[in-house]
């Protein structure tokens, strides 16, 4: 018998394959274990979406401190998770019709397909810059970049998460008060990463606080920069006058 993963010979009595964990008797796919597999990848009790979405909730920090220090069979992806909470929320905002856009349909309309086409790239782009302050402020903790990639992955998905529930529904449900909705994701996001900072980097309270500050307001500056550069030449080129804004 041989591996189907790396071609190691087997004997028949084998599970697993000792040259790379593959399964020794893997059977054909079928519907049942695509079923499986599925409602596997999002309950299980171990490595289940939804246990690592209750942990991030009840415990900000630990779930990226366990997976850093090595602990990472127990935890969803932090990268599958991004994406996946990211891209819900923004599939979310789109269909109710909730892009934060100012001035007219036509305007409107050009945000929301801007949103659309650049999704993932808006969420790949916000993890390295945040990464790169928090790696700045907190060095002295001896945290590297790539760790703190992970816990703001952790992070930023959760907070895509709570968006729904904070701004989201809330903006859908009661235009009027959009902006101020807005406010308070915003609000949000900046107590959760207190918390998830002071956890995941064990400082004291006070710095945690002054340097989740510094990191927040020079990730709004600049993302925002880099947003607002590019969605006007995307607008350009979409089309989109001056007149439109209004």
């Amino acid at each position: 018998m041989i591996c189907k993963g790396c071609g190691t010979p087997l004997n028949d009595d084998y599970l697993f394959c000792p040259t790379c964990g593959e399964t020794a008797h893997a059977h054909r796919l079928d519907i049942k274990h695509v079923i499986h597999e599925f409602i596997h990848a999002f309950v299980h009790a171990d490595k289940g979406i939804f246990l690592l979405i209750r942990s991030l909730a009840t415990e900000p920090g630990k779930a990226a401190a366990e997976y850093c220090a090595g602990n990472r069979k127990k935890y969803f992806n932090p990268v599958s998770f991004l994406l996946l909470a990211g891209g819900f929320t923004f599939f979310l905002r789109l269909k109710l019709g909730f892009t934060g856009a100012l001035g007219s349909k036509k305007m409107a309309s050009a945000v929301g397909v801007f949103l659309h086409e650049f999704t993932t790239p808006v969420i790949v782009l916000s993890i390295p810059l945040i990464s790169l302050f928090s790696w700045l402020f907190f060095k002295s903790s001896g945290k590297n970049f790539a760790e703190n990639m992970v816990m703001n992955m952790y992070m930023q998905g959760e907070y895509h998460l709570f968006t729904i529930v904070l701004t989201v529904l809330p903006a859908w449900l009661l235009p009027h008060y959009g902006l101020l909705f807005t406010f308070m994701g915003f609000l949000v996001m900046g107590i959760y990463y207190y918390f998830t900072a002071l956890y995941f980097f064990k400082e004291t309270r006070r710095a945690t606080f002054l340097k989740v500050i510094g990191i927040e307001l020079l990730f709004v500056i600049s993302f925002g920069l880099i947003m607002g550069i590019s969605l006007i030449i995307f607008l350009i080129q979409s089309g989109v006058h001056v007149k439109d804004l209004q």
